[in-house]
């Protein structure tokens, strides 16, 4: 943490016998208001909450919480999530392989298991096929253009980070469902939680939910921090939301475990981590190697987190480049985590919105 926060904290904990003040995000807004000044950034969010309630939430710059950028790596949880509904109604299971639902597929990739494709553990060169994003590709072609790759690891023994066995997993879902991923994602995910400003046309300035044939399914996901944070809130509630189960505990409970335990590292961006789960890093852990928080940072700098010790959710939701916005980001989550765990009664948050409403499907 930066010896401004530090000073600013003492200042305010040496203040708090007199004046008993609720939390004090002072220092959380300064920082922001530094990023998006050091970093040129047009602008930003960061919206924290606790059990699904709003403890902080600004805008800065042009951003507001309807804002609607890439997120980059920050959708490979929205889809792992997407996913683990076709699970729970058992339209799939994590132990499918490639096989079972796309015949043609190489010998050595027949036995490649959805967990293991949406794991980084499939085998499959972390080195993403050109066909991805591609508007001259539908899924299904450039699934076929991404099995057509050689393997560069024996499948279950390597984690290599990349987004090839990810594409690979959404076309199995496709062939699964009878559904294009965009409408199994709208049924599984934009619908029951209302995020509709959330879907794949990564760089348009469209409104509403448009169409892709070709979804990026690790990384092409433009979102708001509002939806976003719907997500989380979810996520952090053991998958309830608003009343409505989403998702069972156990469920989030299996995608937050170290899949890559006991495995070679291959290629990993985030050597930080305590392993992947099923779209998400573990970055912290208890005795026990139970992931106590988890996130899915973008390369644009996007970062969703949930913190289970700390009882914290959040996103830093950005437009920038992961690569110099990483330690400033990891500085912010510490300072946030210092802020609201100091224990103080606070009034209930205000719950979060969807920040749009159904709007015709293009």
């Amino acid at each position: 943490m930066k010896l401004s926060h530090v000073l600013l904290l003492i200042l305010f904990v040496g203040g708090f016998a007199q004046a008993k003040p609720l939390y004090d995000s002072t220092p959380i807004t300064q920082d922001m208001q530094q990023i998006v000044s050091l970093q040129s950034l047009a602008g930003a969010t960061l919206q924290v909450q606790r059990n699904g309630g709003v403890l902080y939430s600004e805008n800065f710059g042009s951003f507001t919480s309807a804002t609607r950028v890439p997120i980059a790596s920050a959708s490979k949880w929205l889809s792992a999530l997407a996913l683990a509904r076709l699970v729970e109604k058992g339209q799939m299971s994590w132990e499918d392989t490639l096989g079972q639902y796309i015949s043609n597929a190489p010998a050595d990739k027949k036995n490649i298991r959805l967990r293991q494709l949406f794991s980084h553990t499939s085998g499959m060169s972390p080195t993403e096929n050109t066909c991805m994003s591609n508007p001259a590709f539908t899924l299904a072609t450039c699934t076929d253009s991404i099995l057509a790759m050689p393997l560069i690891y024996v499948p279950g023994t390597t984690f290599a980070y990349g987004g090839n066995s990810m594409q690979a997993a959404g076309r199995m879902a496709e062939i699964a469902t009878g559904k294009s991923w965009d409408q199994l994602f709208v049924d599984e995910m934009v619908a029951p939680l209302g995020l509709w400003n959330t879907d794949f046309a990564t760089l348009s300035s469209a409104t509403g939910y448009i169409r892709n044939v070709n979804p990026r399914i690790p990384g092409g996901v433009r979102s708001t921090a509002g939806d976003y944070s719907i997500v989380l809130a979810m996520i952090q509630n053991e998958g309830m939301y608003q009343g409505v189960r989403i998702l069972n505990k156990a469920t989030l409970d299996y995608m937050a475990t170290n899949h890559a335990a006991g495995l070679v590292i291959g290629y990993t961006p985030y050597p930080e981590s305590h392993g992947y789960g099923i779209g998400q890093w573990r970055e912290a852990v208890d005795s026990n190697a139970v992931a106590t928080r988890v996130s899915s940072p973008g390369a644009f700098g996007t970062v969703p987190w949930v913190d289970k010790r700390n009882n914290i959710a959040g996103i830093v939701f950005v437009k920038g480049q992961w690569s110099s916005l990483r330690s400033e980001i990891f500085d912010l989550q510490d300072l946030v985590h210092t802020v609201y765990s100091m224990k103080r009664k606070i009034p209930p948050p205000q719950k979060p919105k969807p920040t749009g409403t159904a709007p015709p499907l293009r």
